[in-house]
């Protein structure tokens, strides 16, 4: 399995899981809604008595909804409500905006604060849709002034949305190298620096998710340890940077054979984990000879215990020593061979 997916999929999570992240915007929706009400009863913005109470009970009912959503589902949202989330953080300054109904207020620069803290969640491409929402939204406010019979000065119009376009563009900017900048911290985070393979703590949150996936579509699940043989040997006799060398070598040819769907794990010092979803029995023994062999083509050898899900074990932590017990019987029966858990 490519490490690179999945770093790409934990990153996308890597801001809106900071719960101080969150917390810092939901402040600074507050605080907005706060100068908002203020400013306009301090007279600096001409907003009739009606149009503060709808405008305003409208933000305040969905900063609730925010504070909610940190409260009982600490920040976590489905997919599609972030995104609608993202949207509705535009409209509710163009709500406020159209209470103004004046297109020089400078209230309109607060678009501004929502694209510098979107451009640190989301991707490039997504931030060019975000920058052109944002636009149409300022267009929108202008059309709906203008409608009402307020008078709009459409060149200063002109030059805003030229301006919210310009800075956008270099949100974008900002928004692809922060999406780099996530791949990376989380690509290392779930990476075994030595051999380029996810390492254990990636194992123990791709493991449970595919067990889960197996008992929903009454699949069977493959989980293989496997064993390098006598790599203390190696490492006594030609020196540490030879072991780490060859452990290398073993991890890239065990990466090359495995299935699509597949997952090759880091386990420990000179253990691998494999997790083989879909695969009956006669699947993983094949794909455990295909390892074993693979380790032989650089010149090492691997001892292989595989046990099947639900068939040998009916849990995961089970299933993982049933796994445990094959691996010590190939070990016992010489090394450099495949036992699976039914062989007991």
């Amino acid at each position: 399995m490519d490490i690179r997916p999945l770093a790409s999929d934990a990153a996308s999570e890597f801001s809106i899981a900071d719960p101080i992240f969150r917390r810092g915007i939901l402040a600074i929706r507050w605080g907005l809604l706060f100068a908002y009400v203020v400013l306009a009863r301090a007279g600096v913005l001409d907003i009739s008595t009606t149009a503060l109470i709808l405008s305003a009970s409208l933000i305040f009912a969905y900063d609730v909804f925010h504070i909610c959503i940190e409260v009982f589902r600490d920040g976590h949202q489905p997919p599609l409500l972030l995104v609608v989330t993202r949207l509705l953080d535009v409209a509710m300054v163009t709500v406020a905006l159209v209470a103004i109904h004046d297109v020089r207020n400078p209230v309109w620069a607060v678009y501004f604060i929502g694209i510098v803290a979107v451009a640190h969640m989301i991707s490039k491409q997504e931030m060019l849709w975000h920058m052109l929402w944002v636009t149409l939204n300022y267009l929108a406010f202008a059309f709906i002034t203008a409608a009402l019979g307020h008078s709009v000065s459409w060149s200063y119009v002109t030059v805003v949305a030229i301006l919210i376009g310009f800075m956008g563009f270099n949100a974008s900017i900002l928004a692809g190298g922060e999406q780099r900048l996530r791949e990376l911290i989380t690509s290392v985070a779930i990476t075994d620096s030595l051999t380029g393979l996810p390492n254990r703590r990636q194992f123990h949150t791709a493991y449970p998710q595919s067990i889960e996936q197996a008992i929903a579509k009454n699949v069977p699940l493959a989980l293989m340890l496997i064993d390098f043989d006598h790599f203390k040997d190696i490492n006594d006799r030609e020196g540490h940077p030879a072991g780490d060398d060859k452990l290398r070598e073993v991890a890239r040819n065990l990466q090359a054979v495995m299935r699509h769907g597949d997952l090759v794990a880091r386990y420990g010092g000179d253990e691998f984990i494999v997790v083989a979803p879909h695969a009956t029995r006669d699947d993983a023994l094949v794909l455990a000879e295909r390892l074993r062999a693979a380790a032989v083509e650089c010149s090492a050898s691997v001892s292989i215990g595989l046990a099947i899900f639900p068939e040998d074990a009916g849990d995961q932590d089970k299933l993982i020593q049933a796994a445990d017990g094959a691996l010590y019987r190939a070990k016992a029966a010489g090394r450099n061979c495949v036992r699976d858990a039914v062989a007991a």
